[in-house]
């Protein structure tokens, strides 16, 4: 019974001895870089290839006990100019949100050497609490201009020695130009918000409704981007195109398209005639155009081919409005793609058979210029037609992008 207790003694004593160890071994502190931010982006391109940039960061201080003071953000490629840093200071630390129309405001000194940004924040960001901040700047070397006279645009976002749990870019050109992929013009009101920072007086905080809405589209446009868990000084690559006119930003494809439709022209017309010349069947086509002259038979042909095909087209735009709105939905598709396949031997036959008939006629040389001039008289029409159409539409304004209301910060609270 003696050994035992005794035993019990001893087996209570480790117990409380290890647990008197365990309470003096310090606990790790918690990482801020577990959350990592929030990155938003509103890129403008310019006629003169030009990009406005604006950028929304949102940060939260999980990890260190002393407050955060400074941010670092390394430029890649281009040197940013007129930059403008401002600190975005939420209401209370009660709210955990950046709400529309409690937001307060104050310029942040910065200081811009190398490729580096180094912002001091006007009011540190304690432990357990979060931060925003929205910079704006100009820079060129974002673009490239090809010979057609597009821009070609390789947006590369900002690097920070912190992880980036999600990043949002979106994409906007002036109001006359043209980007490539986007589905329609939405107008956001960037350029108040930015005239309001470069109005605001230093050392001061403040309130404004044009900084607000401005703080909450940044990071939409025409073209929407997302990424997600970049790692340190990890950056991420947008690209595509914009232009003053639809020509020049498809004016690649255009060429490439009309060349190839030339050589298949060629390819035909020789074919037709060396299967002619090997079957004997040129000698039994009738000789009804040997009197005419050659120019004045291809303009002829040429011209009215192109009239057959826009109204042969337009004629299957009636059919197809048709078809979408008194024909069952099940048995729509099946009747499109009846008369796609149709539609493709009738344009054929339009196209290439004038053609085919002058180079019999009146050599290959006559042939490729008729159908040469068919293609110039369908890229003319087509040119009437898209302005026509601009003059009819030339009413309906850009729609203005909604404001959110508020945008939710997880973090359990906000720097006062």
């Amino acid at each position: 019974m003696r050994k035992q207790l005794v035993f019990l003694a001893i087996l209570f004593a480790s117990l409380v001895l290890s647990k008197f160890s365990f309470a003096l071994v310090p606990l790790p502190k918690t990482n801020s870089k577990i959350l990592g931010q929030s990155h938003f982006y509103t890129v403008t391109f310019r006629g003169n290839g030009e990009a406005v940039v604006s950028l929304k960061i949102i940060f939260s201080n999980l990890g260190e006990e002393k407050p955060i003071t400074n941010i670092d953000l390394r430029v890649p490629r281009v040197e940013p100019k007129d930059l403008i840093v401002f600190q975005v200071i939420g209401k209370s630390a009660d709210n955990p949100e950046y709400y529309y129309g409690a937001n307060q405001y104050e310029k942040a000194k910065f200081e811009f050497k190398g490729d580096t940004i180094s912002i001091t924040l006007p009011q540190p960001v304690g432990y357990n609490s979060s931060g925003s901040i929205i910079l704006n700047y100009r820079a060129t070397g974002y673009t490239t201009k090809n010979l057609f006279g597009a821009y070609k645009y390789n947006f590369e976002t900002l690097k920070i020695d912190d992880k980036i749990n999600s990043l949002q870019i979106g994409i906007n050109t002036d109001s006359d130009l043209y980007l490539r992929g986007a589905k329609g013009k939405v107008e956001y009101r960037l350029t108040e918000g930015l005239s309001a920072m470069k109005a605001a007086s230093p050392d001061t905080s403040f309130q404004n409704n044009q900084l607000d809405q401005y703080y909450q589209q940044i990071g939409y446009g025409q073209i929407n981007k997302t990424a997600s868990n970049l790692m340190p000084l990890e950056s991420y690559t947008v690209t595509g195109s914009y232009a003053d006119s639809q020509l020049a930003l498809y004016g690649k494809e255009l060429l490439s398209l009309f060349v190839i439709t030339v050589l298949l022209a060629l390819a035909f017309i020789w074919g037709v005639k060396l299967f002619l010349k090997k079957t004997n069947l040129k000698k039994t086509i009738p000789q009804l155009t040997s009197g005419f002259d050659p120019i004045l038979l291809s303009f002829a042909l040429s011209f009215v081919s192109s009239l057959a095909v826009i109204g042969y087209t337009i004629i299957l735009f009636v059919i197809a409005s048709f078809l979408t709105s008194f024909t069952y939905y099940s048995i729509a598709p099946l009747l499109m793609i009846i008369i796609m396949i149709i539609s493709v031997g009738i344009y054929s036959v339009l196209t290439f058979l004038p053609a085919l008939f002058v180079g019999i006629k009146k050599g290959t040389g006559w042939g490729v210029g008729t159908f040469v001039m068919t293609i110039f008289w369908l890229v003319f029409y087509s040119v009437i037609i898209f302005f026509v159409a601009t003059i009819f539409n030339s009413r309906n304004y850009p729609q203005q992008v909604p404001v959110m209301r508020s945008e939710t910060i997880k973090s359990p609270s906000l720097t006062k």
